[in-house]
């Protein structure tokens, strides 16, 4: 190897003119030709890698191998997104490799600059010699005959498993990408190498908050969280699948207790728009044509997920044009001009909130024209079945009416168009169908619901509320009902199903075998035991990366829970069921509504502002579900502390006499000042730590010093004639006029303490929180570069994610983005604010890198770059929010400000057919 890099020829030519030297020459010559050879050995050794060992044994079904190379002192180590370190091997049989890099992190190696040494382990299929490719980053090669060898074979898989495992933990902790590929592999590798899956290590805080059951773990499965079908994804290659047979009813539904309503207002006033929603759908009504504009535009301008308007996330589901392409409603710059004269109300309803899987969901419109309406969404439907492929359209007799479908084969598109009277439904769904009708005919309809009777007499229609958005009782109740449950259970197998057959052929391809039908993908491993039974009778197929259920369609537009026929059921099915019907009534027992009424209206003070105010309601609610909430928080309150004048953010809550053992009720207050913290904190891993530290704030109590304590307070510290003191180093109190505060800094603590005083609250309330503009303020700046290493750490996860796919599985660089996407079921979003792309580098493999990154090495930088602005700062321009709990409700008043696109749109054009989620790729 040495020769390879040149090392060994400088040493020959060096002996060499040594030994030509006359005998006599002076000795100093001879020296200064060592001298040299030594410089030149160790140049070369600073500036480049050497193997220095390599090992391969045989084995069944994979060989195990171990190279270890010996880098430069300046070699750049392993970071977040990019190892910079690529094995590869001539005819591609090196898989699953896993880097060990143990620097020798000592004063006198950094002194010394000595090179360090970094081990990677891999696998590789077949006996014949390897010729290994090693880019760290520049090339070096090495061969190696496989040994058979069973117990140095034993050992060193060992050796493989434990570096391999490492590897999957520290990358899914640091690098915020998805765990598909990892889960898959790790299960995978473990079945069929007959290897033990470490634990994941354990998390303080976890254990502190499972330490009793949570109230989540219903939730989650209420919901159909994608927690829950990676659960089922790694039970499946765990556990293999049984051949149980659906032979047996329906379990009976569980019982949730009736919530107790009080009584509504007699003369409640009711829009006639909810006589025609049956009670168990959820309920978003703008009211308006224009007020659904301003929410649609709202949901487009932040990727169709409000979780954008925090942090923006690292895939798009592309939530909104998928459904939209699904119901063939597609908002024309005409249609979106004339609509306010054709429609006078509009809302969204739905069964379920299953969006990225397939929801039983739809669209009421309300019209001022009925035969306009209808020949305007007639001719929409009419593009879309020329537009779109093997798109069909059908006329079917529902509930004694004539319904219009639309519908291509997988379920891509398709649109029941329902009229009645002057309510137009456009639905998914044909049980929501069925169910419009009998609503209308006054059959459960929400209007007749006491629960939402009661939610308008606290919310009602004179608010002239942009927004109303009810859950009802009926609509939790029906999302526990077991045909809800089991099938959800069965649509999360099928989709996990779809990410096994996709994974399972991409490894099969990298090592060689055959990956044409799932009988021999199962048969080498690379799929469970029973993957092709399942009890509803079921099976995936995938084509062109595409993945189709054969009784729900293709992944992401799965037949509506609602219409999947559900009469048989396995006996673990019922099982199942049952142990979440005892979950829940443990658990939670009562399903309280919820009703969140949400109003804007313009700011003159600046163009684009707007002023949101949204009262959220949960009445009745049930007393058991306040948990923590109870032990914490006193009696609701007419009185608080007022705000300080330069506060950033400001807390108060009463709290409870028994909250850390205060003893008395009194009212908590906190406030952090405009301040810059040390940029260096970004990134820490110590930053929850530090940051109550550096960042300039007090904390308070009135008239109680109660839990003060906690915070380092005091009673018997000594105090000047002003009642100020100093527990400790660095801490500074003072207590006057039944007001106590700590703060780190005493100039705050002077500052603030004469401003304090106490106010009348706008509502009685247990806790408020105010959150100021900081645009122009000091903090703007550390908040601003905490958000970019975070969104960047959420990109250089995605790029992890298709490096991993290039060095696991052998995906060529150039499909990779592709493959990930259909694995993912979205589109990879640099939340940066760049565009991935293939990068060229010489004499190294191609690899995906970010126009946002500097450099090829994807460092976590600890400034925002010039230009970037996190996703909260573009719009958020302050906060008020009081929140109480009391006679049986719990509500929640927000007043928040937010800063609009100086133009939005009245009506968005969009193509007759979405483009789809990816291009498919060439590989399986």
């Amino acid at each position: 190897m040495s020769d390879r890099l040149g090392v060994g020829n400088w040493r020959q030519r060096v002996r060499f003119t040594s030994a030509r030297l006359p005998k006599r020459s002076p000795t100093c010559a001879k020296f200064l030709l060592h001298c040299l050879a030594w410089l030149a050995v160790m140049f070369q050794s600073a500036h480049a890698q050497e193997i220095v060992e390599i090992e391969a044994l045989s084995g069944t079904p994979l060989g195990v191998g171990r190279l270890t190379v010996k880098l430069p002192a300046s070699a750049v180590l392993p970071v977040a997104g990019d190892t910079g370190f690529t094995l590869g091997e001539r005819e591609q049989r090196v898989v699953y490799p896993a880097l060990d890099t143990r620097p020798v992190r000592t004063a006198l190696r950094d002194l010394l600059k000595r090179p360090q040494q970094a081990t990677i382990y891999f696998l590789f299929t077949g006996d014949g010699p390897l010729t290994i490719d090693l880019y760290a980053p520049k090339l070096v090669s090495s061969r190696a005959q496989p040994r058979q060898d069973r117990a140095a074979y034993a050992r060193l898989l060992a050796s493989w498993w434990a570096e391999y495992s490492k590897n999957v933990q520290r990358d899914a902790k640091i690098d915020q990408y998805s765990p598909l590929l990892d889960n898959y592999l790790t299960m995978m590798l473990a079945a069929r190498l007959r290897l033990t899956i470490p634990p994941k290590p354990a998390n303080p805080l976890s254990l502190l908050l499972l330490g009793q059951k949570s109230a989540d773990q219903a939730v989650d499965k209420l919901l159909g969280a994608e927690s829950l079908r990676m659960a089922l994804l790694k039970d499946t290659m765990s556990n293999g699948r049984s051949l149980a047979v659906a032979d047996q009813p329906l379990p009976v539904s569980v019982a949730a207790q009736p919530a107790e309503y009080p009584e509504p207002a007699a003369d409640v006033q009711i829009e006639a728009m909810a006589e025609h929603v049956p009670a168990e759908c959820f309920y978003l009504r703008c009211g308006s044509f224009g007020n659904y504009q301003w929410f649609r535009h709202t949901l487009d301008d932040w990727g169709g997920d409000l979780r954008n308007l925090i942090a923006q996330r690292g895939m798009d589901f592309r939530i909104n044009a998928k459904t939209e392409r699904q119901i063939g409603m597609h908002e024309s710059a005409v249609a979106g001009l004339l609509a306010p004269t054709l429609i006078s109300d509009v809302a969204m309803i739905g069964q379920d909130p299953f969006f990225r899987e397939g929801p039983a969901m739809g669209m009421i419109f309300q019209a001022r024209n009925n035969f306009l309406l209808s020949r305007d969404f007639n001719g929409q439907r009419a593009a879309t079945v020329a537009a779109e492929k093997n798109c069909t359209d059908q006329t079917l007799e529902i509930a004694g009416h004539q319904v219009s479908l639309i519908s291509t084969p997988d379920n891509a598109v398709r649109c029941f168009y329902a009229v009645d009277g002057d309510f137009h439904l456009l639905t998914t769904s044909r049980t929501l169908v069925r169910r419009f009708y009998e609503a209308g005919a006054g059959k459960n309809s929400l209007a007749k619901s006491r629960g939402f009777r009661n939610a308008r007499t606290r919310l009602p229609l004179t608010r002239d509320d942009s927004v109303l958005i009810y859950l009802s009782e009926e609509f939790f109740s029906n999302l526990m009902s077991p045909q809800y449950h089991i099938e959800l259970t069965r649509r999360l197998q099928a989709g996990a199903d779809a990410d096994l057959l996709r994974l399972a052929r991409l490894a099969a391809v990298a090592e060689h075998h055959p990956a044409e039908s799932v009988q021999q993908l199962i048969a080498a491993g690379f799929l469970p035991l029973g993957f092709d039974h399942r009890a509803d009778g079921g099976q995936v197929t995938v084509n062109g990366g595409i993945a189709t259920d054969s009784l729900r369609g293709a992944t992401g537009t799965f037949l509506p829970v609602p219409d999947m026929r559900l009469d048989r059921v396995t006996r673990d099915e019922i099982k199942n069921y049952e142990q979440f019907a005892t979950l829940f009534q443990e658990q939670w027992g009562q399903m309280d509504p919820v009703a969140i009424g949400i109003q804007r209206r313009t700011v003159d003070r600046h163009p684009g502002l707007q002023h949101v105010t949204i009262d959220a309601q949960l009445l009745p609610f049930a007393k058991r579900h306040l948990g923590m909430l109870e032990k914490s928080l006193g009696p609701t309150s007419n009185r608080r502390v007022s705000r300080t004048p330069g506060d950033v953010a400001s807390l108060e809550f009463v709290a409870s006499g028994s909250l850390l053992g205060g003893g008395q009720v009194t009212q908590i207050f906190a406030g952090m000042r405009d301040s810059n913290p040390p940029l260096e904190l970004v990134g820490s891993k110590l930053l929850p730590l530090k940051l109550p530290s550096m960042v300039d704030g007090y904390v308070g109590a009135w008239p109680h010093a109660g839990p003060l304590s906690y915070f380092g307070y005091r009673a018997d510290t000594q105090l000047d004639a002003d009642g100020f003191g100093s527990p400790r180093a660095n801490l500074f109190q003072r207590s006057w006029n039944d007001f106590h505060v700590v703060s780190n800094h005493s100039e705050t603590l002077k500052t603030v303490t004469r401003e304090l005083h106490v106010e009348d609250s706008a509502r009685p309330a247990q806790a408020w929180l105010h959150i100021n503009d900081i645009t122009d303020q000091k903090f703007s700046e550390f908040a601003n570069a905490y958000a970019y290493t975070q969104a960047r750490k959420v990109s250089a996860g995605n790029l992890e994610f298709l490096r991993q796919l290039q060095t696991q599985l052998h995906v060529p660089a150039a499909e990779a983005k592709d493959v990930a996407e259909l694995l993912l079921g979205g589109r990879m979003v640099c939340t940066v604010g760049g565009q991935y792309q293939l990068q060229e580098r010489q004499g190294e493999p191609s690899a995906w890198t970010s126009t946002a990154f500097a450099g090829p090495r994807n460092r976590l930088g600890m400034k925002s770059p010039d230009g970037y602005r996190s996703p909260a700062l573009q719009w958020f321009r302050g906060l008020d929010l009081d929140f109480g709990a009391a006679d049986q409700a719990l509500i929640s008043h927000i007043e928040l400000e937010m800063q609009q696109p100086l133009i939005i749109p009245s009506a968005k054009a969009l193509p007759p057919a979405a483009v789809p989620v990816s291009a498919q790729p060439t590989r399986p």
